[in-house]
């Protein structure tokens, strides 16, 4: 009878946990990244979102301060952007007269990183936010975006002429990665849903 009493209780607490978990994972990618962006205070709103199966994701989205579009990205919990600009949203899709494609050359930022890493040199630090030039060489192989294993920056500066210190922070290459790996699929709803930029 104790058995029996237990296993019951055991069930009912069951079924009711299963409705919260299954409503989170029901949660649009959208929504995952805006919830993220509130729970940790970022300025963003999420305009449109482009997720891979891990839940990994690429984002435009708008300071909510100064109104300009951001694309962000998320991978567990790093978060990575950087202001958008025309060559950034068309990195994969020009090539110079040698029908190269040019290495993709930005600010960004990884909001509330790590200080206990080897990037901790690179660019600058306003508080916990990390900003740095990402300088990063790809090629374009059956309209996917894919780099080669050296991305870099420059150490204790944005602006520099030469970025010839390599970022080699596992969490921060899998984002940089990241999102260009989403950036072609994020184009594509963008210009999908006809959303302004």
């Amino acid at each position: 009878m104790l058995c029996r009493t237990f296993f019951c209780a055991l069930a009912g607490a069951f079924l009711l946990i299963l409705p919260l978990e299954s409503a989170a994972n029901a949660m649009a990618p959208e929504e995952q990244v805006e919830q993220m962006m509130i729970s940790r205070g970022l300025p963003f709103a999420v305009r449109e979102t482009h997720a891979d199966l891990s839940g990994a994701a690429l984002s435009l989205a708008q300071h909510t301060d100064t109104e300009e579009n951001w694309l962000i990205c998320t991978v567990g919990d790093t978060v990575f952007g950087a202001p958008m600009t025309a060559d950034l949203y068309r990195t994969g899709m020009l090539t110079d007269a040698y029908g190269t494609t040019p290495p993709a050359i930005f600010e960004s930022c990884f909001f509330q990183d790590a200080h206990d890493d080897a990037d901790d040199t690179l660019g600058i630090w306003e508080g916990e936010d990390h900003y740095l030039t990402v300088y990063y060489s790809y090629d374009v192989i059956d309209g996917q975006i894919t780099a080669d294993n050296y991305i870099s920056s420059a150490r204790g500066t944005i602006d520099a002429e030469h970025y010839d210190a390599r970022i080699v922070s596992e969490e921060h290459n899998t984002a940089i990665h990241t999102f260009f790996s989403l950036l072609p699929g994020l184009r594509k709803k963008i210009e999908g849903n006809f959303i302004n930029i």
